[in-house]
């Protein structure tokens, strides 16, 4: 990928005065991506939202089972649940549709 951005700073005629170094832009979204993809982070990012959603019964997060989680590897508890589309069993449940919605 890193190979378009060399050849975008090539051509790009940059003929409306902005600056654009592609491969300036490349390499800070491929920093930003792997950071984004550490699952130690979202771990961490679902940890607290959990701490700040704790008074609410209705929300539930998964525990994160920290002994298996690594950056490329998030596990969590297993949360069973029902897809948003089985209409049907979410109304069997009595579920308020428009409220989850």
């Amino acid at each position: 990928m890193r190979v378009i951005a060399e050849y975008l700073q090539k051509i790009d005629p940059k003929s409306n005065g902005a600056k654009r170094d592609w491969v300036a832009i490349y390499d800070e979204c491929a920093s930003v991506l792997y950071q984004e993809i550490d699952y130690t982070k979202e771990a961490a990012n679902a940890e607290k939202f959990a701490r700040n959603f704790k008074n609410m019964d209705y929300v539930k997060v998964p525990t994160i089972c920290w002994e298996y989680t690594t950056p490329q590897v998030l596990t969590m508890e297993y949360v069973p649940g029902i897809k948003i589309n089985r209409i049907r069993a979410l109304d069997q449940l009595g579920v308020d549709r428009q409220r989850l919605g």
